[in-house]
């Protein structure tokens, strides 16, 4: 039986990281290697793992420090024995049959990965949303293949762990948003790849302070991370073979005209006056390195936006954000 090795990372997860393993140890799929990277968490978060984990039968624990989820996820991915690999943040869940469908997916036709579908839940309210991007699809090319890019996230996707190691794909390391290189990365270099419909993974959106990092926008680190995110995305996208894959997409259409959007609808929300600030400031001057490129790729109710966070001061730019997410949320509505 093939084995799959299953890689778990966290950071200051202590209330959350023994759902994450219990959801592995109780897999249908037996034949697992379950590798829990630690990024220098301060509360019991490796206790409880290494507790956890201490009489499973394949396991691999490693504390490390400063990484992020991108340098614990490459730690993984150079210390894995399976001929597979998958990530599980250690504040989300898998489904029990998870595995057993995405490797009898993966090994019914070659392909460097199997993808399939998520249900978001909200730990607020204790919802769940099935998110069912994902058909059934056997090993088609990327270019026949578009939805391939439609979820950038590394949630309920079955990889060739050698070919990850072979092209030298690996996650940028000590910032957020880092399934994005990793995933375009992946695309460019990648041939094939199937999908089942199936829901695979539980993603969890937590409630109040406490937020994930990629929940908190307007953190020097949450923006700078999208700052690098977006830079590196739209050189991968420049590539020949990016384009031969997807020849409509505008990567720097989307990263303006949707991804920086949600920090910047978070301006007028904010109430700490010093963060706000300093937020506005580091969004100004990159806005303000980049206006010709953008004004050239999005329309003009966005463009407007933009000019304003470049040009005028915290006051203008929020009345500007205001009035573009209202006429944005009239189409959207």
């Amino acid at each position: 039986m093939t084995l799959v090795s299953v890689a778990i990372t966290g950071y200051n997860i202590s209330e959350y990281v023994e759902k994450a393993l219990e959801s592995v140890a109780s897999q249908t799929y037996p034949h697992l290697e379950i590798i829990f990277v630690d990024d220098g968490s301060k509360d019991d978060t490796f206790a409880k793992a290494s507790r956890f984990l201490k009489f499973a039968q394949k396991r691999v624990l490693v504390s490390q420090y400063n990484k992020a989820a991108g340098g614990a996820r490459n730690t993984a991915i150079n210390i894995a024995t399976g001929k597979y690999i998958t990530f599980l943040d250690g504040d989300d869940w898998l489904a029990p049959e998870a595995i057993e469908k995405l490797v009898k997916k993966a090994e019914e036709a070659p392909v460097q990965a199997v993808f399939s579908n998520r249900s978001v839940f909200y730990e607020k309210n204790g919802a769940k949303k099935f998110d069912p991007l994902f058909q059934e699809v056997s090993g088609l090319s990327i270019a026949e293949y578009p939805d391939a890019k439609k979820r950038i996230a590394i949630h309920g996707k079955l990889f060739d762990r050698q070919f990850l190691v072979d092209q030298k794909v690996y996650f940028p390391e000590k910032m957020s948003v880092e399934d994005f290189v990793f995933n375009y990365d992946f695309l460019v270099k990648a041939e094939r790849v199937s999908a089942i419909p199936d829901n695979t993974y539980f993603y969890r959106k937590r409630k109040g302070d406490n937020k994930s990092l990629t929940q908190d926008r307007l953190t020097q680190h949450s923006l700078s991370s999208r700052f690098r995110q977006i830079l590196l995305t739209q050189e991968i996208a420049a590539r020949p073979e990016f384009k031969r894959k997807f020849p409509d997409a505008n990567e720097v259409r989307t990263n303006f005209k949707h991804r920086l959007v949600r920090h910047i609808f978070a301006l007028p929300k904010e109430k700490d006056a010093q963060q706000l600030e300093a937020a506005f400031m580091m969004l100004k001057a990159f806005v303000k390195e980049h206006e010709p490129l953008i004004v050239r790729n999005v329309n003009k109710q966005v463009a407007e936006m933009y000019k304003a966070i470049a040009h005028g001061s915290l006051e203008d730019a929020v009345v500007a954000i205001k009035k573009y997410e209202t006429i944005r949320n009239s189409v959207n509505g």
